[in-house]
């Protein structure tokens, strides 16, 4: 177990009857709650740790941060959180009845905070850990900027070829009493196919996509969508990794907060958005209450890499599994970065080629028979 000090059963949602359900009460199977976002609540955490550090008091320090809110909504949360702890409720109970703003793992964090009285350290290490998740957020989006963008630029340039420029050469080849080159006829015939079914493909993209994002809130669903996400080349390892490094970070900063290893279980499993690997973290977790190490409980399922199994197994012997998950956090988050680089750096050449070589083929296809008309009249 966790050299961490003793938390009463009740965080995290923990269930002592039915402990599966401390994994599926997880924001994965609740209702999509409004939650802050990741840059507000990096900065609330910051400046509430950086002023409770200089002397005010909790209280005081609200009244500071609020007036330096952008957003409204984020103000009026604040409000609410003064007054509740004017009535004398704590910052975590506060938290719970600001409309699901914060989720169960930074409540619990938050809790272990004043249990212990490090109430300073814990919120420098929520600070740290949405500092973290706001720099893989933005690497994965410059990621996929270009992608998404040269993508959308294909479908208008395909298009409008298709849509306006093969039915202009379509005329000029009814002049001629010749028959068309395969790859024309070919040509010709998607163009038409896409005219007169124009309003059919956009109502089955638009059903499609609708499909999608209905089918991203059910929970089988979800399942199966991470199953296939897995068995993708590249995509399904980078995947698996981001889940990885999501759930060293937290584990390091609970158990490095004194957060007892159940508990930090628990919320580990919520910080993750991988089902497999959350089902696996609750496993574990039982057998670890059982008495197991934990490297030999996470070493049952494959969803772990053996190398990380390894280094979970040192922080064990060497009583330094805080200090070993943060490291593991770092590092697995460099490699992510350095992955997700390279990764757009191989898609750039690939998509231009790509769009490069339709609009080609397009163009053979309408300009070959001018060809071989004038090698005909030659």
């Amino acid at each position: 177990m966790s050299r961490g000090m003793q938390l009463p059963a009740s965080f995290g949602n923990h269930d002592p009857v039915n402990p599966q359900r401390s994994i599926a009460r997880g924001a994965a199977i609740r209702p999509r709650r409004r939650k802050l976002p990741l840059k507000d609540r990096q900065r609330f955490y910051v400046q509430l740790s950086a002023l409770l550090g200089a002397g005010p008091g909790l209280i005081e320090s609200l009244d500071m941060i609020e007036g330096q809110l952008p957003r409204p909504e984020t103000r009026t949360m604040v409000q609410r959180m003064k007054a509740d702890l004017a009535a004398g409720m704590s910052l975590s109970e506060s938290m719970k009845r600001a409309q699901g703003m914060f989720s169960d793992f930074e409540i619990s964090t938050i809790q272990v905070g004043e249990h212990t009285g490090e109430m300073g350290a814990v919120l420098e290490r929520l600070g740290q850990w949405f500092q973290r998740q706001l720099n893989l957020q933005r690497t994965l989006k410059q990621a996929l900027t270009y992608p998404v963008a040269v993508v959308g630029m294909s479908v208008v340039v395909l298009g409008f070829m298709l849509g306006v420029v093969v039915p202009m050469f379509k005329d000029i080849f009814a002049r001629f009493d010749a028959e068309l080159p395969k790859i024309t006829q070919f040509m010709l015939m998607v163009s038409d196919g896409l005219i007169a079914y124009r309003w059919v493909i956009f109502i089955a993209v638009f059903v499609w996509v609708l499909g999608i994002w209905k089918g991203s809130q059910q929970p089988a669903v979800i399942r199966m969508g991470q199953r296939l996400l897995e068995r993708l080349p590249v995509l399904g390892g980078l995947y698996v990794q981001l889940q990885l490094t999501r759930l060293s970070q937290a584990l390091g900063m609970m158990l490095g907060a004194s957060m007892h290893l159940d508990a930090a279980l628990v919320q580990g499993a919520h910080a993750l958005s991988m089902w497999r690997m959350r089902d696996a973290l609750e496993m574990s977790r039982q057998l670890v209450i059982q008495g197991m190490p934990l490297h030999e409980a996470l070493a049952r399922h494959d969803v772990f890499p053996p190398s990380w199994i390894q280094l979970v197994a040192v922080g064990e012997r060497t009583a330094s599994l805080a200090l070993m998950f943060e490291r593991m956090g770092q590092q697995y988050e460099t490699e992510t970065q350095t992955l997700v680089q390279q990764l757009t750096q191989l898609l750039e050449p690939v998509l231009i080629v790509m769009l490069g070589s339709m609009v080609a083929v397009i163009l053979v296809a309408m300009y070959l028979p001018m060809f071989e008309l004038s090698s005909a009249i030659g």
